[in-house]
């Protein structure tokens, strides 16, 4: 997954993103949710999963509850695409969502 491998490889020297010794990653981020009807953002712990059967899966912490079941909290695919935005070193998540009227992006950035 080549969206996660830049976004961890651009961060990694951070000292507050930590990666253990399989690759995975856990780091504070700014998490930003985009959809036609949600435009929402907070901080949380975000882990990203790159070794064993959760490989590629995203993990959230936690969020304040907008609408139920919303925010999502675990992205995995194939359910959701990841795209790594060089610009802004974010990593960007897309997913599909009739609770949010459509498709949704959510935009992550280490604190």
């Amino acid at each position: 997954m080549q969206a996660l491998d830049d976004f961890t490889e651009h961060w990694r020297d951070q000292p507050s993103f930590l990666v253990d010794y399989s690759g995975n990653s856990t780091f504070l981020a700014k998490v930003e949710y985009h959809s036609e009807q949600i435009h929402h953002r907070h901080s949380t712990v975000v882990r990203i999963r790159k070794q064993g059967k959760d490989l590629g899966q995203i993990s959230l912490q936690k969020a304040p509850a907008l609408l139920p079941g919303f925010p999502q909290l675990l992205f995995s695919p194939p359910l959701h695409a990841y795209d790594y935005d060089r610009a802004n070193h974010a990593l960007l998540v897309q997913g599909h969502s009739n609770l949010l009227g459509g498709d949704y992006q959510v935009v992550i950035t280490p604190a």
